[in-house]
């Protein structure tokens, strides 16, 4: 594990209004993730070992340091292919470049400036239909542009296992309802998996995780 990256990441972190570290200015201050979410996000990829990932809302790269971070830790001694592809409507002047640069993880992230309530994956992305370990959503709130995102993005989720991840659930009243009617509605591809776990994390700005897997657990 590269302590180094991590300690790049979390420096100049400082508490905000809803009780979380926030990230220092340079690398998104409160537009970015909770320090808290990060430091989980890299647990959580590391300790699942995605191969491939799929982000929305890349702002200046925070989130998707944190994961390709994980993601380049697993590939320095396990080599898989491991990638993330992170995606926002603007560039941000190159700033989430510069942070992937600095912390040595721009070979495991691929960017694409491109709207995704406009554009359909298959425009955006190469064929990842099938592939996709874990989808990180975290672009608009609004419900009605949760609930297209991931109608959109779920064709492309590993039938055997994924992750979904939702950002501010708590902060933003909209986000929670897109999730609520995609879980209570006949949404693809929920129904196609034998287990779906849904694990709100309502505290500081709120990160939701919905578990997928059709795999054979021996009970």
């Amino acid at each position: 594990m590269n302590f180094n990256r991590l300690m790049y990441l979390f420096a100049g972190a400082e508490w905000d209004t809803v009780q979380s570290l926030t990230a220092r200015h340079e690398v998104g201050h409160g537009n970015a993730i909770e320090c808290e979410s990060a430091l989980l996000l890299y647990a959580l990829v590391h300790r699942y070992d995605p191969i491939t990932v799929v982000e929305t809302g890349t702002h200046f790269g925070f989130s998707s340091a944190a994961i390709a971070s994980a993601l380049a830790d697993r590939e320095s001694f396990q080599p898989k292919g491991r990638m993330i592809h992170t995606m926002d409507m603007h560039s941000y002047d190159q700033k989430p470049e510069k942070l992937w640069d600095a912390i040595g993880v721009s070979h495991v992230v691929k960017h694409y400036i491109a709207d995704t309530l406009e554009k359909p994956p298959r425009q955006i992305l190469p064929p990842l239909a099938g592939t996709v370990d874990f989808l990180w959503l975290d672009a608009s709130h609004a419900a009605e542009d949760v609930i297209t995102e991931f109608q959109r993005f779920a064709p492309l989720l590993n039938r055997e296992r994924a992750i979904v991840g939702f950002h501010d659930t708590t902060l933003d009243p909209r986000e929670a309802e897109g999730i609520r009617q995609i879980l209570n509605g006949p949404m693809s591809p929920i129904n196609e998996y034998k287990f779906a776990s849904f694990v709100p994390i309502r505290n500081m700005r709120g990160i939701d995780f919905l578990f997928l897997s059709n795999e054979e657990l021996g009970f």
